[in-house]
């Protein structure tokens, strides 16, 4: 939950459609696409944890699976791929120490950016906080994955109310957004955004790392 809290793509994105959605609307009208965003996002991550769910629960019913099986392994090395990607290229190398892009393709972001600036319909909107999510899968999917094959275990019940709390968890820091532009700008997001960057970073190095050497130690034990 903490590394999909930190993840920057989405909330980035949403930053510049809901500053965007308050200058072309009422704030009722931009705040009814922002939850047209939200939903998007959250229909996206349903649909993920839903397959990696089924998948994990017809795959790997083993109860000695984490230490007969080689995905642990794979995960761990994923996880640690993951980590030396964000401590390296998640934040793109700028000359300016003020730059906060992301790994995304230029062509990627200013198709985003030019998206996000002329939503209009709540269909829009859930659309582009679909596409958003879709493109930080690279991130979450690992995270997906290995929470699925955890709540494997769980009853049908405790995993479900699982699931659903990492769904509204991730969900969080676009709330957060949307309430801090009641009393700032984009310009103060981006400032507190270069601000934390290093700290962003290193805590989404730390935190994929550690899930690594958890997974690690659950296959040997």
């Amino acid at each position: 939950m903490l590394i999909q809290v930190f993840l920057q793509l989405s909330p980035g994105v949403f930053a510049i459609f809901y500053h965007s959605a308050l200058a072309n609307h009422t704030r009722k009208k931009a705040d009814d696409l922002a939850l047209g965003f939200i939903l998007g996002q959250e229909i996206f991550a349903a649909i993920v944890f839903l397959t990696t769910y089924l998948f994990a629960a017809f795959s790997f019913q083993d109860p000695n699976f984490f230490t007969a099986n080689i995905l642990p392994w794979l995960l761990v090395g994923v996880f640690t791929a993951e980590a030396i990607f964000i401590l390296c290229f998640y934040f793109r190398r700028d000359k300016s120490i003020k730059s906060t892009r992301l790994f995304i393709t230029r062509k990627s972001a200013t198709a985003l950016t030019t998206h996000a600036g002329n939503v209009k319909t709540r269909s829009d909107a859930i659309a582009l906080g679909l596409v958003t999510a879709s493109l930080e899968l690279p991130f979450t999917l690992p995270l997906y994955i290995i929470l699925s094959l955890i709540v494997t275990s769980f009853p049908t019940i405790s995993a479900s109310l699982l699931i659903i709390l990492y769904i509204i968890v991730a969900s969080l820091p676009l709330f957060a957004i949307k309430f801090f532009f009641t009393h700032h700008n984009l310009a103060i997001f981006a400032r507190l955004r270069i601000k934390y960057k290093p700290l962003i970073r290193l805590t989404l190095t730390v935190s994929y790392l550690l899930v690594a050497i958890l997974i690690a130690i659950r296959t040997t034990l």
